[in-house]
């Protein structure tokens, strides 16, 4: 056999055998790699140490700032302005959006208001004009309306909270 099919082929038994070894419980992978050191000679040994870093937020890590202040001189303060100028504009844009659900609400109370008064209105005309059944009918079908809206509200807002205190 020659020596670069010998290769490909330890090659091959490695991979498969990482590939294994990867599918097990990280208790047995230490146990594993232990043993296969204990078993090496002492000059065959090397430490290996592998370091894993996570982060994640608006700016980079205080790490990352002194490189990039070692590169371009300056450029860890324009990252904070550009992170400040970010939060600022985002910021902006919430109390717009808040603003104008405000504003929506309102204005939704305003004329759903003038609907019911104008029903209500309809409803006493009726009833002054000897239309009986059709004047009670206009005033308790608003008054259901009305108190099916509100009850539909507040069971609104009871799922909210809910799901609010879950996610809390």
């Amino acid at each position: 056999m020659s020596s670069k099919k010998k290769m490909q082929s330890t090659s091959n038994k490695k991979s498969l055998i990482s590939e294994q070894i990867s599918n097990l419980p990280q208790e047995d992978q230490i146990e594993i790699v232990e043993d296969s050191l204990k078993r090496l000679p002492n000059e065959e040994r090397r430490e290996l140490v592998q370091e894993s870093l996570s982060y994640s937020g608006p700016i980079p890590h205080y790490t990352d700032f002194q490189g990039y202040e070692n590169v371009l001189p300056g450029s860890a303060d324009r990252i904070l302005k550009m992170s400040e100028n970010q939060s600022s504009h985002r910021q902006k844009i919430e109390k717009a959006v808040v603003l104008s659900e405000v504003e929506n609400s309102k204005r939704g109370q305003r004329y759903a208001f003038v609907i019911v008064l104008v029903a209500l209105v309809f409803g006493f005309i009726l009833l002054l004009f000897d239309k009986k059944l059709e004047g009670f009918v206009t005033l308790i079908s608003t008054a259901t309306v009305l108190v099916g809206i509100f009850v539909y509200t507040k069971e609104s807002e009871k799922e909210e909270r809910k799901e609010k205190s879950k996610d809390e």
